[in-house]
Parts: structure tokens; C-alpha cells; sequence
């Protein structure tokens, strides 16, 4: 959704440029999709590595710990689980039991008192960034197809490329039915009504897309001047 908003903002303050033709229109959004697709792609690399790094260093502390002050680290998990509304002696038991594997004992104390899932230490930041990369690519094409088909269209024909009315209608519509899309996807891990997922995602992302556009109009606005193509 991130690049889908963010490219078609960039498409619509290019539009509203009176001098703006299809080509230097491409070669601005184009060059925005490309530094935002890299930027969000490092940074979820950056912060899932960090994540990764986090969880390695408490699980070597926890481990440490349990090794050298196990009966300070039971007291913790019987107080934690008597906060619960676990009886004490239950709690007492099952933390006995618990601390008969070092490893497993970690792994709950990772949880319950550090809030840090197992699958914390397995992410891939590669991964996780060559998909935010390649999500932040694809969202943002979409509204540039129209562009792209027209500009190579009318280069072949040999035809004028500066009026694209129609185009930027076009975008509009493909960014609001993507985004219902979106929603609808969305729809099927939250329980919510396909078609009220839809609409709330596409009204999210107008809210964005006017936010952008009121920015870049309150600046026009202060700086009467200032050209923002």
C-alpha cells in the first residue's frame, strides 16, 4: 500500500505541473519508485536484523542466567505466573517441571517475561526486505502503467504525449481498486466483511494521498514561486 499511495501522490503533483509532459513525468515518479523501493526494502532489512540481534543478545543473557542464578530466574517465572491468577503452589510445580530443560526454560522465559517469540531469532532480514522491495515495486508500478502503455504507444505512432486528462483519470480509478483489493485480501485474516475492508482501505488511502496533496498545495501556497515537479 505504501508504494501504491506514495507513487500515485507523486503522479498526481506531476499532473497538476502545467507544463508537465508524460515523459518528465515518468522519469521523476520512476526515479521515486526506485528510491523508495530501495529505502523500505533496507530499511525492514535494518530493523528485522536489529530485531534478530535483540533477541540473540536476551536469549544469551536469559541462558547465562539460568545457568548461574536458577533460583532467581524460578522466583521470576512464579511471580509472573501468579500475576496470571495462577495459584502459587501450581505456579511453583509447573516452573519445577519448566526448569528441567535449561533450553525449553529459556525459551518460556523469552516469552513470558521478555514478550520476544521464538521465531524472533529465525527471521531472514533478506528476506524481509527483498519482500518489502519487491511489494514497494510491484504496488508502485500500478499506477504508472497507463503512463507507460500511452508513452510507448504514442512513440510508436508518432503522436503528441502532453495531454493526459485521461491517463491521470485512469490512474485514479486503477489506485482505488487496488486498494479495495487490498482491503478485500485483508478481509480474509480479521474477520471482517470483505466489502467493508474494501472501502475502509481505499478511504485509509485517500486520507494518505490527500494528505500528501494538501502538503504539497500548502507549500505552493506559502511559496507561491517554488516550482514542485
Amino acid at each position: 500500500m505504501d508504494g501504491l499511495v506514495s507513487i500515485f501522490v507523486s503522479i498526481a503533483v506531476s499532473f497538476s505541473s502545467s507544463d508537465s509532459k508524460i515523459s518528465v513525468l515518468l522519469i521523476i515518479v520512476l526515479s521515486k519508485l526506485v528510491a523508495g523501493a530501495i529505502s523500505m526494502g533496507v530499511g525492514d532489512y535494518l530493523g528485522t536484523q536489529a530485531d534478530i540481534d535483540f533477541a540473540k543478545g536476551e536469549r544469551r543473557r536469559e541462558a547465562w542466567e539460568v545457568e548461574y542464578y536458577l533460583d532467581g530466574e524460578k522466583k521470576e517465572m512464579i511471580e509472573i505466573y501468579t500475576n496470571k491468577g495462577i495459584p502459587e503452589d501450581v505456579a511453583k510445580e509447573v516452573v519445577e517441571i519448566l526448569s528441567l530443560n535449561p533450553k525449553g526454560f529459556v525459551d518460556v522465559m523469552m516469552v513470558e517475561e521478555l514478550g520476544i517469540m521464538p521465531d524472533s531469532e529465525s527471521q531472514s532480514a533478506w528476506k524481509n526486505g527483498l519482500v518489502n522491495f519487491i511489494s514497494f515495486v510491484f504496488f508502485g508500478t500500478l499506477p504508472l502503467l497507463p503512463y507507460l502503455i500511452f508513452l510507448i504507444i504514442s512513440y510508436a505512432a508518432k503522436i503528441p504525449s502532453n495531454d493526459h486528462l485521461y491517463l491521470f483519470l485512469i490512474v485514479i480509478g486503477i489506485t482505488c481498486f487496488t486498494l479495495f483489493l487490498i482491503g478485500i485480501f485483508k478481509a480474509k485474516s480479521t474477520e471482517t466483511a470483505w466489502y467493508k475492508s474494501g472501502f475502509l482501505t481505499v478511504i485509509f488511502g485517500v486520507i494518505g494521498a490527500a494528505a500528501g496533496l494538501g502538503t504539497v498545495e500548502l507549500i505552493k501556497y506559502i511559496f507561491p514561486d517554488v516550482e514542485l515537479n
